[in-house]
């Protein structure tokens, strides 16, 4: 459910990140589709669009983008690291695999396109 969720996300947040901009709550579009669950219904594809983002085409261009195999689909702008949002020490002491590199350029919530079925 959302605590678990939630609960997550505090454990994956860097040490003294409270304030930063870069809190817990920075990854929460890439875990949409834990909040969303089963009320998304068949839906194959959640499309976030964060309050501040412009949009001058057409939405529904991101229901059928090719995203190559991949789960999602984020702009990599290099507004913040994946350090900046992610506590990795919490991350390797619960097995995650080193396959992201904690200094590389954080994806952008502003447009998060998830395939629900990868």
């Amino acid at each position: 459910g959302d605590a678990a969720v939630q609960a997550r996300l505090h454990a994956l947040a860097p040490p003294g990140s409270e304030g930063s901009g870069f809190g817990p709550f920075a990854l929460a579009p890439f875990f949409l589709d834990d909040f969303v669950g089963s009320s998304a219904g068949d839906a194959s594809r959640l499309v976030f669009l964060d309050a501040g983002a412009i949009v001058l085409g057409d939405v529904a261009e991101l229901q059928t983008m090719d995203l190559s195999g991949h789960p999602c689909a984020a702009v990599r702008p290099c507004a913040a690291r994946w350090s900046d949002l992610m506590n990795f020490d919490a991350l390797r002491s619960g097995g995650f695999s080193d396959r992201l590199d904690p200094s590389a350029c954080a994806a952008s919530r502003t447009v998060i396109v998830i395939d629900r079925r990868r």
